[in-house]
């Protein structure tokens, strides 16, 4: 879906910040799903709980902090559409695929 959504921003570029929700929706319920949390489980604990169930990368482990940021400041915010471009989306969407591929694999240790 992120992908389709960032066709279409290439004309209405709000959809982009729509790509990167989608995307960030997704890395959350791989998220979930791998450390089998409730759904009232926010992402903050979820990627605390994931922190301590599995071996992190000290990469991945700084994109998360980061995606928790960028979820609850730009994103999550009314304004998020217009605080940054295209470019950027693309950056965020190509960190948030990897992200979902590399915690899909993990293995408890």
């Amino acid at each position: 879906m992120s992908a389709d959504l960032m066709e279409v921003s290439v004309i209405h570029y709000e959809f982009a910040a729509l790509a990167v929700d989608k995307a960030l929706q997704a890395l959350e319920l791989t998220i979930r799903l791998k450390v089998d949390q409730s759904a009232k489980a926010g992402m903050s604990r979820l990627i605390g709980t994931l922190r301590k169930d599995y071996a992190l990368r000290p990469e991945l482990d700084e994109l998360l902090r980061d995606v928790l940021h960028l979820r609850n400041s730009w994103v999550g915010h009314p304004r998020g559409a217009v605080t940054y471009s295209m470019v950027s989306a693309v950056g965020f969407l190509s960190h948030i695929c990897a992200a979902i591929a590399e915690i899909s694999d993990f293995d408890r240790h």
